[in-house]
């Protein structure tokens, strides 16, 4: 039988009150097309320092020399003001980022004259030209030169001190998933494929870069010695799992997140390399926890449901413990244990509800575990 390039999802099983929530089909790994490279002359259009330097050494360059600013809160340009003291290059343009027009809310006159339709929301984001144009194959046509200056006026704070103010253009930027926009941006001022893992996938046990343990995941080959694919999967998705406590619903809405991120990177054409080997990582191991949660879920209400014909038939329920065993494909012990426990305490769960409201469960009482 030919193997599938889906996993279906049943948001149901972690939903149990909702029994219209779908099934849903996602592919087991992320797609990357073809898109346009960046071009040095881009690059030099706001930086003509970098004019003959290669893609790759511009972009190390960037790296040591610029800062990433932090997000601010229409016109051509905006104020900017500077309180970050260790910001040594000031940002050169201000992207208004935001998703595209809903073609179901009509033309622009239309929207105007409808009391009900609410505007897009738009956030102003402080940016080094030269550091999108370094990433970026694709970037808005009209974006223009710019060298920050003084406004035209003094910059006041409430509180009546005079701040350092700079006006800098400011640039339409519509990206798919704008709520995925912030780490894409750090990630090409930083390079920081570990911050990266840790912003795409919510793991209980943060991603240790700093301990002495050897990376889940490393852009340098010599770190990963010893330490397999199907592991590093593992252990991220059992720190995903135990992160979400085995909801299905919640790691579907983190897939959706990556799913973002991915098509913000398409939408800019970022071919970074290392970037998109960390996001398939990030994407295969909420994958993989997901499909573990389902089969944890699922062997649950099986159990739940064997109640049922307990009384009629009169025979006993086979250990949570056996039921994730044979069902479960192989994995290593440390992930075996958990999804054991996640049953366990699931259907303690179930127990404690049961007796609460007077009914009797038989898997209560002194033979509750050795079934």
């Amino acid at each position: 039988m030919a193997q599938t390039n889906h996993v279906n999802i049943d948001i149901r099983l972690s939903v149990p009150n909702d029994e219209y929530a779908p099934i849903i089909s996602i592919p087991k790994t992320i797609q990357r097309p073809r898109m346009p490279p960046v071009m040095s002359d881009k690059i030099a259009q706001f930086e003509p320092e970098l004019a003959d330097v290669p893609v790759e050494y511009a972009r190390e360059a960037l790296k040591c020399r610029v800062n990433p600013p932090r997000p601010a809160f229409s016109a051509k340009e905006v104020n900017l003001l500077v309180t970050d003291a260790g910001l040594s290059c000031l940002p050169t343009h201000a992207l208004a980022v935001h998703p595209p027009a809903n073609p179901s809310t009509g033309s622009p006159s239309e929207r105007a004259n409808r009391l009900d339709c609410r505007g897009r929301e738009v956030t102003v984001r402080p940016i080094h030209a030269v550091v999108l144009a370094a990433h970026c194959g694709r970037l808005p046509a009209d974006m223009p030169k710019s060298r920050p200056r003084p406004p035209p006026g003094k910059i006041i704070y409430a509180g009546g001190e005079i701040a350092n103010g700079y006006r800098i253009p400011l640039v339409p930027f519509c990206v798919p998933e704008p709520e995925a926009f912030e780490p894409l941006v750090r990630y090409m001022y930083t390079h920081d494929t570990d911050e990266l893992l840790n912003e795409l996938v919510r793991m209980k046990v943060p991603f240790d870069v700093s301990g002495n343990r050897t990376p889940l995941y490393a852009s340098n080959p010599s770190l990963r010695q010893g330490v397999a694919q199907n592991q590093r999967l593992n252990r991220i998705a059992s720190e995903c799992f135990a992160y979400h406590d085995g909801d299905v619903s919640q790691m579907y809405q983190q897939a959706m997140f990556i799913e973002g991120f991915r098509r913000n990177a398409v939408a800019v054409a970022m071919s970074d390399e290392d970037m998109w080997e960390t996001l398939q990582l990030a994407w295969e191991a909420v994958v993989r926890a997901m499909t573990w949660a389902q089969d944890a879920n699922a062997q649950i209400k099986a159990l739940q449901m064997a109640e049922a014909v307990l009384d009629v038939h009169g025979v006993k329920a086979q250990t949570p413990e056996g039921i994730a065993a044979s069902n479960a494909s192989p994995l290593d012990r440390h992930v075996q244990t958990q999804l054991d426990r996640y049953v366990q305490t699931q259907l303690d769960r179930y127990v404690q509800t049961q007796l609460a409201n007077g009914r009797r469960s038989y898997w209560s009482g002194p033979d509750y575990y050795s079934m």
